[in-house]
């Protein structure tokens, strides 16, 4: 049975057979990612059914149990592992998905401590995650590389903007010129935006952070790439932030490119389906990031 043709009931039924103490009082299906289902359980439990063998999900939660204690910020606990069907839960962790709108509510004072949350977190993130723990885990490495083929391949020969084309191809070239150094490599979370983040608009604090289905061995400057389609000027103080606390210099004409390529990437997979909400927000953000260019090149 694929997870793609489970319906509410039969998720109720694989749950109920594994916990039968675990009372079902409602159940909601939530937007899916790339790797998983995703549902609510009595608006407190999140349960993820992965799409495909389950394997990025049992290293999730092999990491997860790494780093329980030792991330400053709340992460996934996960306290149901299916049994007889590939699943797992978690206690959701309460707040709204940090937003560009949210974001420019805030005092300077409260984007400060947010950009120093962000910074912690992903110091503590690689500091307890080495290269050794990548290894026993056979973490993905380098789990960007498709990116600017699919862009070269499937996204450029359907675009009609000349200068946007012009704009991807001196990015592509840039990105083949550099290649990351040893040193640069870390265990990446991987997937850092707003959307993977809680928000406590009462609390007014960043309360945690979840999905770490990407986790890869990748080059540490593309882990604040995402951060951009929040915005420039905090992603350059969490940038400074992190700066200050590994005494690791992070390249920002790298972190930039790589934000452009993650969006014109994005654009490429859903190329022929240009009237989805994804299409739309990565366009529009790739269109917001091609004015930056100045401010990292």
């Amino acid at each position: 049975m694929m997870e793609s043709k489970l319906t509410l009931s039969e998720i109720k039924k694989i749950i109920n057979l594994d916990f039968p103490d675990f009372k079902i009082k409602s159940i909601t299906r939530l937007k899916s990612g790339w790797d998983n289902f995703v549902f609510e359980l009595n608006g407190e439990y999140i349960f993820r059914f992965p799409k495909s063998k389950g394997t990025a999900l049992e290293t999730e939660i092999k990491i997860l149990k790494h780093l329980e204690n030792k991330i400053s910020l709340l992460i996934p606990v996960y306290e149901y592992i299916g049994r007889k069907f590939k699943y797992a839960a978690y206690k959701k962790i309460k707040g709204e998905p940090l937003t560009r709108n949210i974001l420019k509510s805030l005092s300077l004072s409260k984007q400060e401590t947010l950009a120093k949350s962000i910074a912690r977190f992903l110091a503590e993130f690689h500091k307890n995650l080495n290269l050794k723990i990548a290894r026993e885990l056979n973490l993905r490495h380098d789990s960007q590389s498709w990116r600017p083929l699919v862009i070269e391949k499937k996204l450029l020969p359907k675009l009609k903007d000349k200068e946007l084309i012009a704009f991807l191809k001196k990015i592509l070239v840039a990105n083949s010129k550099a290649k990351p150094r040893k040193s640069d490599y870390v265990v990446a979370y991987n997937d850092l935006h707003g959307k993977n983040m809680a928000y406590g608009e009462k609390e007014g604090r960043l309360i945690g952070i979840f999905d770490f289905g990407d986790i890869a061995v990748d080059d540490v400057n593309r882990e604040f790439a995402c951060l951009l389609s929040l915005d420039e000027k905090i992603t350059i103080s969490i940038i400074k932030e992190y700066e200050k606390i590994t005494q690791k210099k992070i390249d920002r004409w790298r972190v930039y490119y790589n934000a452009v390529i993650v969006d014109a990437s994005i654009l490429a997979v859903y190329v022929n389906r240009k009237q989805t909400k994804i299409y739309r927000e990565a366009l529009a953000n790739l269109l917001r990031l091609k004015k930056l260019e100045s401010r990292f090149c």
